[in-house]
């Protein structure tokens, strides 16, 4: 979960980083826009809908705690999606940032993030 300020800027830094392959567009499934999920922090409903930047995710996100859920391998699959990599505000910090940011994670024996910084050693 994150919060959804963040979210928006951390999909530029993470896109802006990346330097592989476009993965191919994918159609949203329908069936994930009807399913309910209830967020982890306040046990609300949260609403779910089409992630409308790059690639096609559904995200469900909880009105109450602003915060956004992405499923397993859904981050992946927008920073790899077809579009718009040059955020300027990130061009030559980026390298330095996801590197500080892996080193740190790893230290700190956060594996979700440092799997995520992984992704582009």
């Amino acid at each position: 979960m994150i919060d959804r300020a963040s979210l928006g800027e951390l999909i530029e830094l993470l896109r802006s980083a990346y330097q592989g392959n476009d993965d191919p567009p994918r159609a949203v499934e329908a069936r994930q826009l009807h399913e309910r999920t209830r967020c982890p922090a306040c046990v609300d409903v949260m609403d779910t809908f089409p992630y409308y930047g790059p690639s096609n995710v559904v995200i469900d996100t909880c009105e109450g705690c602003k915060l956004t859920w992405l499923d397993r391998g859904e981050l992946s699959q927008i920073i790899r999606a077809p579009g718009r990599r040059d955020y300027t505000r990130f061009t030559g910090e980026s390298e330095v940032l996801r590197k500080q940011l892996y080193a740190q994670a790893k230290a700190n024996g956060n594996a979700a993030l440092a799997i995520l910084g992984g992704i582009f050693s």
